[in-house]
């Protein structure tokens, strides 16, 4: 009876000690999930820094810039967080129909990224899924380690930018915009943006003469007043219609060498523009008689 007892008194105390080992974790862990829980919070403020921000900068860059408009949608690029949490559980080139249908459900409002995670814990534990529907993809998502789950907790959509053009009234997104449309943006953006010094370099590449004139011309008419713009060119469009203070028409040589300088009005620089950029006289006029304009200015 003695030794029934004794035992029962070591196997108390054994008890005991594992259940302060419990308890010990238990605060640790409590402790774990706060600091957690912080670190989240800093997260969640920092993402609204970012879309502060991005907000900010856009008004500021086109403000200046007619034609464009950008709008900073926060947290709604869901195809850059797909792509990083099929990275996070190593599924990048498989189950396309899964994470493509996720992407919708996201961009529906279905579900929230917190509505992942959760489904993701949910797994975990019971191996039941609300969001996922391949029984595969759904074990592969059980066997999960701790630090790829504590990853995914970390995973949130970026702001997503949207930039759209005006062209003949109608808005285009330059997602969907031509590579020449693309371009336009690019550089009416790098116009409008900052004040130092500027150097472009046949910036009419790959842009038909509309997009030049009703954005780059634009943007250089807006800009040119505080900041220094040079340009190199083959287009009227720029120099004319963007009213340049100073042109270099470059000579024929193989040495670089200046030609003609002047401003627009300057009457030896009229002609050489003529000749240049537009073919000379005879080839303008028979272009606006082939156009049907009626008038010239003499």
């Amino acid at each position: 009876m003695l030794q029934n007892l004794d035992s029962l008194y070591q196997s108390l105390s054994k008890t005991e000690e594992r259940l302060e080992e419990i308890i010990q974790q238990e605060i640790k862990l409590k402790d774990y999930q706060v600091e957690v829980d912080s670190a989240m919070s800093r997260m969640n403020k920092s993402y609204q820094n970012f879309y502060s921000e991005r907000s900010s900068s856009s008004r500021e860059i086109f403000s200046d810039i007619t034609g464009i408009e950008a709008t900073i949608q926060p947290n709604r690029d869901f195809n850059n967080y797909v792509k990083e949490l099929r990275a996070c559980i190593n599924k990048e080139d498989t189950f396309d129909s899964e994470f493509g249908s996720l992407i919708d459900k996201l961009t529906k409002n279905s579900i929230t990224n917190q509505d992942i995670y959760n489904d993701i814990l949910d797994i975990r534990v019971s191996g039941e899924s609300s969001i996922f529907s391949d029984k595969k993809l759904i074990n592969s998502i059980r066997k999960l380690n701790d630090a790829q789950v504590l990853e995914l907790q970390t995973l949130k959509p970026n702001d997503l930018v949207v930039i759209r053009l005006e062209l003949n009234g109608k808005k285009v997104s330059l997602s969907n915009a031509s590579a020449g449309q693309k371009t336009s943006a690019i550089l009416s953006m790098i116009l409008a943006y900052g004040n130092s010094p500027l150097i472009l370099d046949q910036p009419e590449d790959d842009l038909d003469s509309q997009l030049i004139n009703n954005l780059i011309v634009r943007s250089i008419i807006t800009k040119k007043e505080n900041r220094q713009i040079l340009i190199v060119t083959h287009n009227a469009n720029i120099p004319v219609n963007g009213d340049s203070e100073w042109l270099i028409s470059m000579g024929d040589s193989k040495e670089i060498s200046a030609d003609q300088c002047g401003s627009v009005d300057e009457p030896n620089i009229k002609p050489r523009i003529c000749t240049v950029m537009e073919g000379g006289e005879d080839a303008f006029t028979n272009r606006a008689k082939r156009y049907g304009f009626k008038q010239i200015v003499e």
